[in-house]
């Protein structure tokens, strides 16, 4: 498969790029650059300057930020198929992004110029309104785990991560669903707010409930029944 396939291949996985006919989609491969990163390398921080749009082919990236006590706090963790940039998509110059972006494992991204890709939302409407669908779900999320983390114990804002992670990443078997990722405990606790130890108690005590478990490969399982009943309660 030679790069410009490569590329075609990349975009058409991803949602804002999925209903594009094939022309434009090859249009688009023409103007974007592969990068290979290691796992752990760096991405992007908030003082780059090069303004990025950044599509992952392969891998795992992992967006954070750090509070003012530089305590690191996880934004969200992405997959093949997911959009992300070091900007905001807005024109506007003034918008500061605090964004890191770190590669969880090794990974292939598909990457724009900013400008290119404002460009591309000017010319190809479809795309523009498949990123307003793409943003609106983002905010709906965050909106969520905003309410949670400002209103929820410890056990319902691991829940309610693992469950957000299963509707994007998970594979639904029977009553159950295998998150096809894996999360260290120090991780959860970087997204939810809460101490690694934190984490650690509130996971022993949801197996030991038969809520949530690992598989051989140390992928979450959750079952989809009990969770609800411990939400609801």
């Amino acid at each position: 498969m030679d790069k410009k396939t490569e590329a075609i291949w990349c975009l058409s996985k991803v949602n804002i790029f999925r209903e594009l006919p094939r022309a434009l989609i090859a249009r688009l491969a023409e103007i974007t650059m592969e990068r290979e990163v290691a796992k752990g390398e760096l991405i992007f921080g908030p003082y780059d300057t090069e303004e990025r749009i950044f599509v992952i082919r392969e891998g795992e990236v992992e967006i954070y930020q750090l509070s003012l006590e530089g305590k690191k706090v996880i934004i969200d963790i992405l997959v093949p198929g997911n959009i992300f940039g070091n900007s905001s998509f807005a024109p506007d110059p003034f918008v500061e992004a605090n964004d890191f972006a770190l590669a969880r494992s090794r990974a292939i991204l598909c990457v724009f110029r900013k400008a290119d890709f404002m460009n591309v939302l000017n010319t190809m409407p479809q795309v523009a309104m498949g990123l307003i669908g793409e943003i609106s779900a983002r905010l709906n999320e965050a909106d969520s785990r905003i309410r949670e983390l400002a209103l929820s114990n410890a056990t319902t804002r691991l829940i309610g991560e693992l469950m957000r992670f299963g509707r994007r990443i998970g594979k639904d078997v029977g009553d159950k669903i295998v998150l096809d990722t894996k999360f260290t405990h120090e991780e959860l606790a970087e997204m939810t707010g809460v101490t690694r130890e934190t984490v650690t108690r509130v996971l022993k005590k949801l197996r030991q409930d038969k809520i949530v478990d690992l598989d051989e490969s140390r992928h979450y399982i959750i079952d989809k029944h009990k969770v609800k009943d411990v939400l609801n309660t």
